[in-house]
This record gives structure tokens, C-alpha cells and sequence, in this order.
């Protein structure tokens, strides 16, 4: 897994992290993540016959939960694709989800559906300034699956007009707090 800086977080099998992996992603000492692992606070294991350590993914949640430490983007599990050209209520938006949803930015709908493929995402926010047609096709194709995510759109326009395949739909002026706690509340309702 790459990470901002193009730092490699390598997931073991199963979700198991080294005391490195968990160093980096929590800006540690390996030495201290170490001693939260000696110490009992971090619940690990030890490799046999070496000195190296083992920590879970769920043991890193729940010591992170336990510590009121943010979540690193590197255990983010929910995604957002983002259809835009950079506007600056994505890039808002994005900095008030981070910790939350990994938000991923593309211009086009020929790349919204390459990115679509690769990891789905839990939520796609559509600017339908990149295009409306192509916006709304994408929003009405995913609409029909089984598997269809959360879905957002922001416009200059009118929201009336939308079909309603949107989850919600915002003004490009909207207040970017208010739209994150939106988007947040919709994946607990989904969640339930």
C-alpha cells in the first residue's frame, strides 16, 4: 500500500502489521511502539525464536480507539470517489473527511470508472460541472446494482432539476462541515 510521501506500508497476510509498518503510520519510534507492545498497551506477539513483533489490524483499532489516536489513512476501510476537476469544495470536503474515507479525485468519466474497478467506493460524489450527461449516466448505471454506493452531487445549478439518484445534492456553496456530517450519517445509516 502506498501512502502520502510514497512511504510502502507493507499488510502482511491477514492483516498483520510490524512494529515499522505501525511506526511510520503513527509518526512513532519503533521503539516506542515496542514498549506499548511489551508494556501490554498494544496487543502483539512475538515471532519465534526472534525478536521481532506482530501486531494485528484489529488490535491496532482497538488500541488506536482506546487512545483516542486518529485513524490513519492507511487503515481507512471506506473510500470516496470524487468526479472533479479540483473544485475547492472537494478539496474542503476532503481535508474534514480525512481520517474517516479515503477520498480519491478524478476528472473524467472514463477515469471515475477505471477507479471504479479497482477498489469500489462506499461513496461517489458527482461536481456536475465535469459534465452533467455523463455525471448522470454514471449516477444512473450505478444506481441499478446490487452493490450501488452512496451518492452525492454538487452543482451551480438549481438542485431541483437533479433526478433523484443522489443520495443528497449540494450548491457548490454549500458549508463543507455540514455536507462531511451528511455524508458521515448516511454510512451509519447504511451501516445499520
Amino acid at each position: 500500500m502506498k501512502a502520502k510521501g510514497g512511504k510502502n506500508y507493507q499488510m502482511r497476510q491477514g492483516g498483520v502489521y510490524t512494529t515499522g509498518d505501525i511506526s511510520r503510520m503513527l509518526k512513532a519510534a519503533p521503539r516506542t511502539v515496542s514498549k506499548w507492545i511489551d508494556a501490554g498497551e498494544l496487543e502483539g506477539y512475538r515471532l519465534p525464536m526472534s525478536s521481532s513483533r506482530r501486531v494485528t489490524r484489529e488490535s491496532l483499532l482497538r488500541f488506536l480507539a482506546a487512545n483516542k489516536m486518529p485513524l490513519p489513512q492507511e487503515l481507512v476501510d471506506l473510500h470516496m470517489l470524487a468526479i472533479t476537476y479540483g473544485h475547492p469544495f472537494v478539496k474542503s470536503l476532503s481535508r474534514r473527511l480525512e481520517g474517516e474515507l479515503v477520498v480519491r479525485e478524478v476528472n473524467s468519466a472514463w477515469s471515475a470508472g477505471v477507479e471504479f474497478e479497482k477498489n469500489t467506493p462506499a461513496v461517489v460524489l458527482f461536481d456536475l460541472t465535469v459534465g452533467r450527461s455523463a455525471c448522470l449516466d454514471i449516477a444512473s448505471r450505478l444506481t441499478c446494482r446490487s452493490d450501488r454506493p452512496l451518492m452525492f452531487a454538487m452543482t451551480d445549478d438549481d438542485t431541483e432539476a437533479l433526478p433523484n439518484h443522489f443520495d443528497a445534492t449540494w450548491h457548490h456553496s454549500h458549508d463543507t462541515l455540514e455536507a462531511a456530517t451528511q455524508i458521515l450519517e448516511f454510512i451509519k445509516e447504511a451501516v445499520k
